[in-house]
């Protein structure tokens, strides 16, 4: 009885390892794809910021 309880504990904690090192691989790749979408949208309204800034410099007083 007892090496059927740790032979299914051992098999459940593999599992678990298993899941677990999936899950942080998925999240490590969704930081990696939302870090891309951000610096990317930082970018463009750096450029609008800096199109703008140049307008009004421009326009008379």
């Amino acid at each position: 009885m007892m090496n059927r309880d740790t032979k299914y504990r051992k098999r459940a904690m593999r599992l678990w390892e298993e899941e677990r090192a999936q899950t942080a691989e998925e999240l490590q790749a969704n930081w990696a794809a939302w870090s891309s979408r951000l610096h990317k949208a930082v970018s463009q309204i750096g450029g609008w910021l800096t199109e703008l800034q140049t307008r009004v410099r421009r326009r008379p007083s």
